[in-house]
């Protein structure tokens, strides 16, 4: 491996989850490429993206895993839950099915990780609403998750909700509430890490590898 590739000083493991048709795809390409596509196939199995953010001066790398949502893949997209860090539990706002279908999907996350979860609620740029933002906060609060309203196709929040997982994570590894020896836990160090460490200074230089 280069060393242009191991120019960060952290990686997260993101992972994308929701009914198929929610929009996970859109909001993956929104947050990447900074634009809507509107003709995107239904992901088949797993698909993939990767973007550099900085945060107080440090250069996060997040690999984001955009699982399909349809039943006959699920054996495989639950293999890529492990080891994440943050996980985005997207419903389509005026989908209540997609909505009710949450806590199956909560459920499944909580089972195979430890991940920061974030409900989504996409498509606020559409008509006929049949999910209320107070219903969406009222599932967070109660299941214990972070909460947004985004539009993939406006961009409205889009990297509002990844910025705000990346921060939730960096303050736990601030606060040492994160194990980052622990090779489950959906974080990497990259060689950069060296430059500014955040983790204890005399385990620093054993964890500041590029993996």
């Amino acid at each position: 491996m280069n060393k242009q590739q191991c120019d960060y000083h952290y990686s997260f493991k993101f992972i994308i989850v929701g009914n198929a048709g929610v929009g996970k795809s859109c909001l993956l390409h929104q947050f990447i490429e900074g634009q809507f596509k509107n003709n995107i196939d239904s992901t088949i199995g797993i698909g993939f993206g990767q973007k550099d953010i900085n945060y107080k001066d440090n250069v996060i790398r997040i690999n984001i895993w955009d699982t399909a949502g349809q039943e006959s893949f699920r054996s495989i997209t639950r293999a890529y839950y492990r080891g994440s860090i943050a996980c985005l539990l997207v419903y389509d706002v005026t989908k209540k099915k997609t909505f009710h279908h949450l806590i199956n999907w909560l459920n499944e996350v909580k089972q195979d990780s430890s991940a920061e979860i974030m409900i989504v609620g996409n498509k606020i740029d559409q008509w006929g609403r049949e999910v209320s933002q107070d219903e969406g906060q009222q599932l967070a609060q109660q299941t214990g998750c972070l909460y947004l309203e985004t539009s993939a196709r406006t961009g409205e929040n889009v990297i509002l909700a990844f910025e705000t997982l990346v921060q939730r994570i960096y303050t736990k590894i601030q606060n040492k509430e994160i194990d980052l020896n622990d090779p489950q836990n959906g974080i990497k160090l990259g060689t950069m890490t060296e430059v500014k460490p955040v983790i204890n200074q005399s385990n620093g230089n054993q964890n500041s590898s590029c993996c």
